[in-house]
């Protein structure tokens, strides 16, 4: 039986670490920020829709010192390569994971940001590739350093909105606010309740009595810049364009079926998630708010099952996993179980009793390898804290 990872992971000590062993000196600055696990609410950030996410307790933590020249120095502990960037010289997309911290660095000096020189080292406890927004953690960690070591600080949904763009435009990933919002925003013991056509939210309070929430990577790892996402988003936005609407939020089940015969299969499909998936992320709210834990685990459910057939974004090692969890059922400690993030590979979020995980995980851990011939990662995890930064003593 594979062993649970722990739930308050040190990434900010192995970051200030590895950032003496490469400078020879300890860091100034520290900031981290969360990876994110979704409740409910998938793929309709970016189509004016409700999310439900929290953050959780693994984190991405970066560390930064002065250096006398006009050079960013960069290393992380994963891959142990160093990367430098002259601050005079155009700061361009390379293609690869640093485009998410150059970004915001390039978008930091456009604020006339009091720049100097930086060496930075990052270590990481989310898993890379695996839904849970890795790369918006990287993002908002390295802007809540700039914050403090380039002083200038933003109102944090300025931030969270600086840092969409960035990865819209910097990294050329079409995505929704959820993320950098929920990294940004989010509460110790509270789910987050975003309003994508507003950026208003609310902290949802989740009581002592709330089930655990197990992740079970499928280690399938997403390439979300590959097309399928970007496809997605175009696909919707398509249908508003035969429906005369400008957002998802004026449209009923009515209204689209309506206009069936003008739609493709496709089209159809894309806009019926759509639809029910607003509808579930706010009836999900009710339910955390009311404690009604097993309606919240059927909706968990439906949302699998919209975006597995109608929006086509779940991959067939997830479906397996939601479909084995749904047979143990309540009777063997799950309530629900969905893919969780934008897909094509990534994490299934589980609710089941806190009494079972260690038989779910040992059911699920062997009959997984023998099916896929691959090795899933179990971990609990609970709604956290946001971004922070701090000067280390």
């Amino acid at each position: 039986m594979p062993s649970i990872a722990p739930a308050s992971p040190c990434s900010s000590q192995r970051a200030k670490a590895f950032f003496k062993s490469q400078f020879q000196c300890s860091p100034r600055w520290v900031a981290d920020a969360p990876g994110r696990i979704n409740l409910m609410g998938e793929h309709i950030d970016y189509n004016d829709g409700f999310v439900m996410p929290a953050a959780m307790d693994r984190r991405l933590s970066i560390v930064a010192g002065p250096i006398s020249s006009d050079e960013i120095i960069l290393c992380t502990e994963q891959d142990k390569k160093v990367f430098r960037f002259r601050l005079n010289d155009p700061l361009l997309p390379r293609g690869d994971w640093t485009d998410y911290v150059v970004g915001v660095l390039a978008h930091w000096m456009e604020l006339n940001a009091s720049v100097c020189g930086l060496a930075i080292s990052i270590a990481s406890d989310i898993p890379l590739g695996a839904g849970l927004s890795s790369s918006a953690a990287l993002e908002v960690a390295t802007a809540t350093l700039l914050e403090v070591a380039w002083e200038m600080r933003l109102h944090p949904r300025a931030k969270a909105l600086a840092c969409q763009a960035v990865e819209n435009h910097y990294v050329g990933m079409p995505c929704g606010i959820m993320d950098q919002f929920a990294v940004t925003m989010a509460a110790k013991g509270h789910f987050l309740l975003l309003d994508c056509q507003t950026n208003t939210f609310e902290q949802i309070p989740v009581d002592s009595h709330f089930p655990s929430l197990l992740v079970i990577n499928t280690n399938i790892r997403h390439a979300l810049t590959e097309g399928c996402y970007a496809e997605r988003r175009s696909q919707c936005e398509s249908v508003l364009l035969v429906l005369g609407q400008t957002s998802w939020r004026s449209v009923s089940m009515t209204q689209l079926m309506d206009k069936s015969e003008e739609l493709s299969d496709v089209q159809l499909r894309r806009g019926r998630h759509v639809i029910s998936e607003i509808k579930r992320t706010r009836d999900a709210a009710d339910c955390v708010r009311k404690g009604n834990m097993m309606e919240l685990g059927k909706l968990l459910y439906a949302s699998h099952q919209s975006l597995r057939y109608d929006y086509e974004v779940s991959c067939k090692e997830a479906d397996w996993i939601v479909d084995r969890m749904g047979g143990l059922g309540e009777g063997g400690g799950v309530l629900g179980c969905r893919m969780t993030g934008a897909g094509f590979g990534g994490c299934v979020v589980c609710l089941v009793s806190p009494d079972a995980v260690s038989d779910i995980i040992r059911q699920l851990d062997s009959d997984y390898r023998k099916k896929f011939n691959l090795e899933a990662d179990f971990f609990l995890t609970s709604p956290s804290e946001g971004c922070r930064a701090w000067i280390p003593s």
